[in-house]
């Protein structure tokens, strides 16, 4: 009798410190996307960045209700958006179609820290590797 005690009062204690992780775990990653979606983007690379992610899902969303990308990003308009989004200076986003996908890419002008040089930046979102690319010059 006193072992199944034992083994009850242990998995009890087990349980309640799992729990506790688990809802822990829960809660910070709640917390770090409610601060992904709300924090402010307030600089250009942000920007930049948030506005690709915007194309990519739309472009994606597009090939779901017609079963094909679209020639420009002109036909995600209006039904994956209201607008296209506009780069902070105003440069339009690229866009193209390979064999079998396609690419969203951005390209700016910065200065460095001192700024004494100017640096070009691009950046390139390839939908069958999922991922962006930046580069720098």
């Amino acid at each position: 009798m006193q072992t199944e005690s034992f083994w009850r009062n242990h998995v009890l204690w087990l349980t309640d410190i799992l729990g506790t992780t688990v809802l822990t775990a829960g809660v910070v990653f709640l917390v770090v996307v409610a601060c992904a979606i709300l924090m402010p983007c307030d600089d250009g690379a942000c920007l930049r960045s948030k506005n690709g992610d915007i194309l990519a899902q739309a472009i994606d969303r597009f090939r779901d209700r017609t079963g094909r990308y679209p020639e420009t990003l002109s036909e995600l308009i209006p039904n994956e958006l209201a607008s296209l989004p506009t780069d902070p200076e105003d440069t339009d986003y690229g866009y193209w179609l390979t064999d079998n996908a396609y690419v969203v890419s951005y390209v700016w002008e910065f200065k460095s820290k001192d700024e004494t040089e100017t640096h070009i930046a691009a950046c390139t979102f390839r939908s069958d590797q999922r991922a962006w690319n930046c580069y720098v010059d």
